[in-house]
């Protein structure tokens, strides 16, 4: 606070010796004060009749005699030049005022540059990112592709398995038909010419009854082969 009224008190008494300096000037150069450039208004005219100048030496006169209002500004702010206002700040403190100036401009240009590299790398993350998604996005496709073509695929198998199956169970239901006609010790004689699995499935396809008339006909020897196979067909393990 006391720096601004020194400024004020120092601007103040500038401009009133700039004042008195000028109107001495214009009074030293011969001018009439209500002829003077800028502050004549200020001044009442002498009335008429009254000289404005004695008599007296030829050069007295001519320099009473009014100059133009452009003289009179010119010298006036010429000698005016010469005389200067003194600074509110010492040249220390307007070395520290620079000093600390630069330093505040070289703090911000550094961090302008630090945000200016942060959005290029905030950039940088974002593009990868971005790659990356796509990345993983072509991944799920292809992947969710893939699992539609094993879904087809695995019911190509159960449909050929199925198929196979039945192919199967056919030909031992037809099989079956045969051995169900011979005499219970032929159908037993040609049920041992298959293996105790095929043999199991030929049985299956007779009714329990028919199935236990052929087995009791098969060799003592490989019933039990033959019955435990059967058993475990019928029991579905």
């Amino acid at each position: 606070m006391s720096k601004v009224i020194e400024i004020a008190a120092v601007t103040l008494g500038g401009l009133s010796l700039f004042a008195v300096c000028f109107l001495g000037f214009a009074v030293l150069s011969g001018t009439p004060l209500h002829q003077v450039a800028l502050v004549g208004h200020l001044f009442e005219p002498p009335e008429l009749g009254m000289p404005l100048t004695t008599e007296g030496p030829r050069e007295t006169q001519e320099r009473s005699e009014p100059r133009p209002e452009n003289d009179v500004i010119s010298s006036s702010l010429g000698v005016m030049g010469t005389w200067n206002l003194p600074s509110p700040y010492t040249q220390d403190e307007l070395r520290g005022l620079t000093d600390e100036l630069k330093g505040k401009l070289t703090v911000l240009e550094m961090r302008e540059q630090h945000l200016d590299e942060r959005e290029q790398q905030l950039q940088e993350e974002a593009d990868t990112i971005a790659e990356r998604f796509e990345s993983l996005e072509r991944l799920r496709a292809d992947l969710e592709a893939f699992q539609r073509e094993l879904e087809l695929r695995e019911l190509e198998v159960i449909r050929d398995e199925k198929t196979t199956r039945d192919q199967a169970t056919a030909q031992w239901r037809d099989v079956a038909l045969i051995l169900v006609d011979l005499d219970e010790d032929v159908a037993g004689q040609r049920l041992v010419e298959y293996p105790p699995e095929q043999a199991a499935a030929i049985l299956r396809a007779m009714t329990p009854d028919q199935a236990s008339t052929v087995l009791n006909a098969v060799d003592p020897a490989r019933w039990k082969d033959y019955v435990d196979a059967y058993t475990k067909l019928r029991d579905g393990k």
